[in-house]
């Protein structure tokens, strides 16, 4: 994995971070939640306890139990549920003018392109 460093727009290489943080001081902690650069929907406790003993990995065995364990959300923070404008419903909306029969709708359709505020009688 490679990790990048930013100052706004400017990248940064390692020697640069250095000495930006030596200015400036220490840093306490970065944290990078891996979440946001994983898609975790993949991520599935079984599948990754399957994984560390096919590689013999304990690292990968202790990361499956405390993400079973500790049944903590990885998901994705999802956006809040955008409101669809309202529109009128189709029963509020008034009709234009009052038609005698199916023909007539049609051929009001044909002549005005839609089909908003005709009702037959």
């Amino acid at each position: 994995m490679q990790v990048t460093y930013r100052l706004g727009e400017t990248k940064l290489n390692d020697a640069e971070v250095t000495a930006l943080i030596s200015i400036t001081g220490p840093v306490n902690e970065i944290e990078i939640d891996m979440a946001e650069h994983l898609d975790v929907d993949l991520i599935d406790c079984r599948k990754l306890f399957s994984l560390s003993v096919e590689k013999k990995c304990t690292t990968l065995a202790n990361l499956a139990a405390r993400l079973a364990t500790q049944g903590g959300d990885i998901s994705r923070p999802r956006q809040g549920r955008r409101r669809r404008k309202t529109t009128e419903r189709l029963a509020d909306i008034k009709p234009s003018r009052q038609f005698n029969g199916v023909d007539q709708i049609i051929a009001e359709i044909h002549q005005s392109g839609t089909n908003k505020g005709l009702a037959p009688q």
